[in-house]
């Protein structure tokens, strides 16, 4: 009888009471940062840090509109999503969502421009979208 109770017990905290530990690495940030400057044109300069349960992502752009800056920040925050995926055995990115990264921290995104216009963008962790604003 115990026995049986011990193993309900472990089979209940492995199924309901531990969740995966995601890890974005030092080393997968900065080689995301320098994938999003390598594969996008109006990238100047890109950013990744990572404080507790919070991703940024910043990008330093020339020449783009508002509209372009959601379109690249996007891409930026499903390129970090894809590789740490694939590191961590995480459902990824797609079309229409941002991947389980996501799911385990919140996102800040910051594309500005020279001009010194912004764009940013917020995610909170479990929520399906980025909420944008543009301060010119």
């Amino acid at each position: 009888m115990k026995k049986t109770l011990f193993l309900l017990v472990v089979l209940i905290v492995i199924l309901f009471g531990c969740e995966k530990e995601i890890e974005v690495s030092k080393e997968v940030m900065e080689d995301v940062a320098n994938v999003c400057e390598e594969q996008y044109d109006a990238a100047i300069k890109c950013a990744v840090t990572k404080e507790e349960e919070m991703i940024y992502l910043n990008v330093l752009v020339n020449g783009i509109d508002h509209e372009e800056k959601k379109e690249l920040g996007e891409k930026f925050a499903k390129l970090l999503s894809e590789r740490v995926s694939s590191t961590q055995g995480i459902k990824g990115p797609n079309d229409d969502y941002y991947g389980k990264l996501y799911d385990y921290y919140s996102l800040y995104i910051i594309v500005a421009g020279e001009d010194e216009r912004f764009t940013y963008g917020n995610k909170a962790e479990k929520y399906e979208e980025i909420v944008w604003s543009k301060i010119e």
